[in-house]
């Protein structure tokens, strides 16, 4: 069976904060999402040297901030100039692709789109937004088996009106080309009617492919899963997300015949067990239980309340997972490659 990659593509629309944060995926994000989470590569197809304002930070006054309560024209400009400063310098900083109409000098990572080899191999041109040119590109990798996506729904406004069309149809190219596709998100239109019925047949639509959410197998030890247990905070989102994180703690957790072979019982604070008895337990999780342990640990180092037998679990998890397959070089990696050669390329001409 051949190797299923997947691709994550994160939108700025209602449900682009569950996209997962860890994994054995590659993630692409809109725009500014960027300086929000992180993603493998940025896409921004707008003329971004009419945006260019390097100094607008300094320069915003109070009464450009008064004037954002009631011109929310004036607030978008604002926010997008804004967001594109702090964009270049979260990708200069991650050394990633930032994927644009052209290269811009002004940003280090910047990557001109390759629309006309886009063009010519997909043969079409149909590229009414920003989603679009992600999808295609995406397709035009041609290496690519899922592709998932958060926070991109073109239900309200221009977007259903002038947007969804053409991401409705890079989506069929995709599905069209054997790639499994996933809308994840209750408010999407996307690949569907807008009162959600089959036509003639009045039946709702109901169809989604099976999760593309990776399964990983890991082996725990009675601390590990003590500390874990403890440490995972109550949830919110999705069912999806919390039946991930409910399966997780039922995983972690003893059955009373483990609690009796390992002499299991707690003394105030302290757990104390037959280090003898102690076998450790293999869990297979996912993608979203995956990043909840990693987010979890982040979130006590950077407050500062690891205990000293977390520090284990931290350097396991958070230092010795990356999520990638062995030998394996992703789309991203290979661009920023392939512009750092480009890059060296005129100046070894000259020496």
């Amino acid at each position: 069976m051949a190797e299923r990659r997947r691709l994550i593509l994160i939108g700025k629309g209602d449900g682009w904060h569950k996209a997962p944060l860890h994994g054995d995926f590659e993630s692409w994000g809109v725009n500014d999402l960027v300086t929000h989470r992180r993603v493998d590569m940025v896409f921004d197809m707008h003329r971004l040297d009419e945006r260019w304002e390097p100094d607008i930070e300094e320069r915003v006054s109070g009464m450009d901030l008064m004037k954002c309560a009631s011109d929310k024209r004036f607030e978008e400009m604002l926010n997008t100039k804004i967001g594109l400063v702090r964009t270049v310098k979260r990708c200069t900083e991650l050394n990633i692709p930032f994927m644009t109409l052209k290269e811009y000098p002004f940003a280090p990572t910047s990557v001109a789109y390759p629309l006309d080899d886009v063009i010519r191999t997909l043969r079409s041109d149909n590229f009414t937004n920003g989603i679009d040119y992600m999808l295609a590109y995406a397709i035009y990798c041609g290496v690519f088996t899922d592709i998932e996506l958060y926070g991109i729904n073109m239900a309200m406004g221009s977007e259903y009106e002038w947007e969804k069309p053409g991401v409705d149809f890079w989506l069929g190219y995709a599905k069209g080309r054997g790639i499994r596709v996933n809308v994840n998100s209750h408010v999407t239109l996307l690949m569907k009617a807008r009162d959600g019925l089959m036509y003639g047949f009045r039946t709702r639509q109901t169809f989604k492919e099976d999760s593309c959410m990776a399964k990983y197998t890991f082996d725990f030890g009675v601390m590990e899963r003590i500390v874990l247990l403890n440490a995972i905070p109550a949830q919110k989102g999705s069912y999806d997300q919390l039946k991930s994180i409910t399966n997780l703690k039922n995983a972690l957790s003893f059955s009373p015949q483990e609690q009796e072979e390992l002499k299991l019982k707690q003394e105030g604070n302290q757990v104390h067990w037959d280090e003898k008895a102690e076998q450790r337990k293999v869990i297979e999780i996912d993608d979203y239980a995956l990043g909840t342990i990693i987010e979890t640990l982040k979130w006590m180092d950077d407050r500062g309340t690891m205990a000293e037998n977390i520090v284990p679990i931290y350097e396991r998890f958070v230092h010795g997972y990356d999520g990638k397959v062995e030998g394996h070089v992703t789309i991203s990696e290979q661009i920023i490659k392939d512009h750092e050669k480009a890059r060296r390329a005129p100046q070894q001409a000259g020496g």
